[in-house]
Formats: C-alpha cells, sequence, structure tokens
C-alpha cells in the first residue's frame, strides 16, 4: 500500500526525481518557457490555492461525484438530459453539410477491466455472429442519411480485436460498401496486445491494412504486473512489444498506447519506467489518462474499501506533468490534452481538431452516442433491443437531443477548450453573433483567474499548467438545469 503523499512531500519528490535540486515552481516554469507556451501560475500555485472542487473534478477517482458525464466528459449535454426521441427528429430534414465521422462500437471483452464502466455484451460467438450482422444493418440504414464521404472512422470497445478475422472483414467491408474512405480518413482499430499475437494476430493487422486502416490504439494502462491484476488485466511487456512489432511490420502508419496515471498502487518512479518503455518500442502517438471511475465499476468499489491504495490528487498531477515531460524531451508534442504524437503525425493532429470543431458524429452499435444535424443522440444499452431494431431495419436510437441557442454555444466551448488550438472566437462570433468571454463572462473570469487560460490573439486558450485541467474548465460551461 502506498503512502499518502502531501503537498510538501510531492515537492520534495519531484526534486529527487529531476536530479536537479531546484524547486518545484522554478522547474515547472523553466519547463513552461522550454515548452514555448505561456502560464500565468506554477503548478504548485494551482495546487496550493485552488478549490478543491478543481482536483476533485479533474484528479479526483470518482468524476461522476463531480457531475462529469464520463472520462473527460465526451458529449454534451450530458446524457442524463436527454429525452426518448424519435429517428425522424434527427433525420428528417436534409443531409448534413458538415464532415462525417464514424463511430463503431463493439461491446465484447474476454475480461473486464476493473476501472471500466461501459456496458458489455456477453461473448458468445452467436452474440458476436449476431451483432455483427445487425452492425452491417445500421451502417447501411445510415449511410441511406448522412453524407458519404468520411473524415474519421474509430472502432472502440469493449475490445474490437479479439474478433475473430471473418467478423473484422464483415464489418470493414460494410463501412467501405456504404461510405467513402480515402487516404486522409483518419481511420482507426483498438486493439489489446495480447489479440495480436503469432499469425492470426498478424493476420488481423494485416486486414486492417488492407481495408486502409491507418491508426492502431492499443490499451497498456501500466507494465506492473501487480498493479495489472488490480485492474483485471494480463498482458506482458513482451506482448505489447511483440503487438507494437507486428503493427510495425504490416505497415500502419500511426500506432498509439496508452497509459493510466491514478491507478492504486501506481507510484511516480513506475509511471517514469512506462512511459520510457511505451518510447523504446518506437510508438508515434501515446496518451496519458488520469484515472476517472463512475459507481457502475469494480475498482469504484475498491476506492471505497481501500481509499490509501490509490495516488493522492497532488501525485495523480506530478504524474501526469512528469509523463508531458518525458515526452516532450523524447521529441512529442501535445496536440490535444493527454495526447501526443511525434511531428510526422502533424496532418492528423490538425485533422482532430478540425474535426472537434466542424464534424457531426455518426455513432453505431450497442449504447453508442453520436451527434447529427444539431442532435445529440444515443443507442439504446439493451443487446435484445439492439439486435431487436435492427432486424426489423430501424435505427436503435431512444434517447437524444436537441442542441441549440445557448446549449449550442456551451458545446462549442466544451469541446473545443480541450484542444491545443482552444476556442476560436472569430469562429464562434460568426457562428453565434457574439464573443464566447462576452456570453460567458462568469465562467471565462473564473477560469482565467486560476491561471487555466489565457487570451492569445484570436484564440483562448488553456495555459501549460492549465492543459492538464481542461476537463474542469470544460465543466464550468455545463448548464445547471436542476
Amino acid at each position: 500500500m502506498i503512502d499518502i503523499v502531501h503537498r510538501s512531500a510531492a515537492r520534495n519528490i519531484t526534486e529527487q526525481l529531476s536530479g536537479t535540486g531546484k524547486g518545484f515552481v522554478t522547474a515547472v516554469h523553466e519547463y513552461a518557457l522550454k515548452t514555448k507556451n505561456r502560464p500565468l501560475v506554477s503548478a504548485s500555485e494551482l495546487m496550493l490555492h485552488m478549490p478543491d472542487a478543481l482536483f476533485i473534478s479533474q484528479f479526483g477517482a470518482d468524476i461522476a461525484r463531480a457531475g462529469s458525464d464520463s472520462h473527460g466528459m465526451p458529449t454534451y449535454p450530458t446524457s442524463n438530459y436527454w429525452q426518448p426521441i424519435q429517428q425522424e427528429a434527427i433525420f428528417s430534414s436534409e443531409k448534413s453539410g458538415n464532415a462525417i465521422s464514424l463511430y463503431v462500437h463493439i461491446p465484447f471483452c474476454e475480461n473486464f477491466c476493473s476501472y471500466c464502466h461501459y456496458i458489455k455484451a456477453p461473448l458468445k460467438t452467436d452474440n458476436i455472429n449476431r451483432y455483427i450482422e445487425a452492425l452491417s444493418r445500421e451502417i447501411s440504414l445510415l449511410s441511406q442519411r448522412a453524407p458519404s464521404t468520411l473524415s474519421s472512422v474509430y472502432i472502440g470497445g469493449g475490445t474490437p480485436s479479439l474478433l475473430p478475422v471473418r467478423a473484422i472483414r464483415q464489418l470493414l467491408d460494410s463501412i467501405q460498401r456504404n461510405f467513402v474512405v480515402t487516404e486522409d480518413t483518419d481511420y482507426t482499430f483498438e486493439v489489446s496486445p495480447v489479440n495480436v499475437q503469432r499469425e492470426e494476430g498478424y493476420d488481423k493487422i494485416a486486414l486492417l491494412k488492407e481495408f486502409n486502416v491507418n491508426r492502431v490504439s492499443m490499451g497498456v494502462q501500466t507494465f506492473d504486473q501487480d498493479v495489472l491484476k488490480i485492474c483485471n488485466r494480463s498482458q506482458t511487456p513482451e506482448q505489447v512489444r511483440d503487438a507494437i512489432e507486428t503493427i510495425h511490420k504490416v505497415g500502419i502508419k500511426t500506432t498509439d498506447a496508452d497509459l493510466i496515471v491514478g491507478l492504486p498502487q501506481l507510484t511516480l518512479p513506475r509511471i517514469e519506467l512506462d512511459v520510457n518503455q511505451l518510447i523504446s518500442f518506437g510508438l508515434n502517438e501515446i496518451t496519458i489518462h488520469p484515472l476517472g471511475l463512475k459507481s457502475g465499476s469494480k475498482m469504484h468499489s475498491y476506492l471505497e474499501s481501500h481509499p490509501d491504495a490509490f495516488p493522492s490528487r497532488e501525485v495523480k498531477f506530478l504524474s501526469m506533468v512528469f509523463a508531458d515531460a518525458i515526452l516532450a524531451e523524447n521529441g512529442f508534442v501535445t496536440f490535444l490534452p493527454k495526447h501526443y504524437g511525434k511531428p510526422d503525425s502533424e496532418r492528423f493532429i490538425y485533422e482532430k481538431y478540425r474535426r472537434i470543431i466542424n464534424s457531426d458524429l455518426l455513432a453505431v452499435g450497442l449504447s453508442s452516442s453520436g451527434y447529427y444535424h444539431g442532435f445529440q443522440y444515443g443507442n439504446t444499452a439493451v443487446f435484445k433491443d439492439y439486435i431487436g431494431a435492427l432486424s426489423q431495419n430501424k435505427l436503435p436510437i431512444t434517447k437524444g437531443i436537441k442542441v441549440d441557442g445557448d446549449e449550442s454555444m456551451r458545446r462549442f466551448i466544451i469541446m473545443s477548450i480541450r484542444t491545443l488550438e482552444g476556442i476560436n472566437k472569430d469562429l464562434f462570433l460568426n457562428r453565434f453573433g457574439i464573443f464566447p468571454n462576452e456570453a460567458f463572462k462568469k465562467e471565462f473570469s473564473l477560469l482565467t483567474s486560476l491561471g487555466i487560460i489565457y487570451d492569445e490573439n484570436d484564440c483562448i486558450k488553456c495555459t501549460n499548467i492549465g492543459r492538464f485541467f481542461s476537463d474542469f474548465a470544460a465543466y464550468q460551461f455545463i448548464s445547471r438545469r436542476d
């Protein structure tokens, strides 16, 4: 069991690990200058003076209690405000003129990670067959209602890579037959290193290459085997290395791997080892997630019974700062908060920002959620209802909400404040007839006073330190409808 580390001790650890003997304030300021970003206050000042609510929201283990919808609030308006909705309301008018992204959800896993709260379906061969058939039908139905060219495709889960080769082929073929995927489409497929081993693993990755998948995202979380046991994960460092080598051998352009900070018993020295080990495998993208738990996960129960097993909020914050510094020293740049890439990923960096602001998102699969033509919507989370709706050629959409007026402005800010480019004030003005910092004076004043954001020419951006608190910044713009 790790010790709870308080603020003063956190500074000492920083000095010991950096080997410079410099104080934390000095180290953070020098780092900020080195990365040519503009901090308004130092990290330690944020830790000492920022309201507890900020740390709870951004780095507290139970994001749900802070009112956020999920890890990083991926949708807005949040799902607790959605109402029953008919698909005709969403797709009744002319096709959207926006760029189109597609998210495909695969709800199957061999093991259930203890930190995960997402909906899962029983892993049975018959369930996989019926699901892929239904998924293909849903893709076909949506293609008749939306523009055909895709700016991005993301196949996630769950564990898409556990699907047999024939099922992966059927899914990718369905996308290719119903939509246009070009060489400029950012096409991502999630894998587990356990499923990308030996000949079958090579065949799966080669199949992805055949269908123009150009990015593979791999969940690693940590290399510490004791922590992985608590997470109910079982991959070894050798399996991660072999999987990455297979992806490189096949010729997939971009490989991303995820780490999680804040897991129980995960120490600062271990974070440093994990980041350096991933870098040594030759990745060109790495994502660092702060742990976020919801009440539906097993680890949430473990947190309540073993709170001292989890790192303190200060250590969680320092872990993000350390990971950021190590990645910067090894040639990685940050293009979205928590997401890092090598300079040769710049095309994807720009595309990710452009899609966040301008794209509609079609979502297919059990419990998936999308945004189209001004509607935020979600599919049923009940497996038999999902299969049943599509067997009758009906979309499985059950809930949603029209996003307009004030809520549309809030969505624009929430989705853009967490990007490196920030909030484009002129684009906001052209769309809504008012500057963002005039429409929401109180919220922007608070974030500026805390040193989380700053004004740079035509954009409002997170400061160098503030980007670690970008989810908190976004949370300020949720409307209080209670």
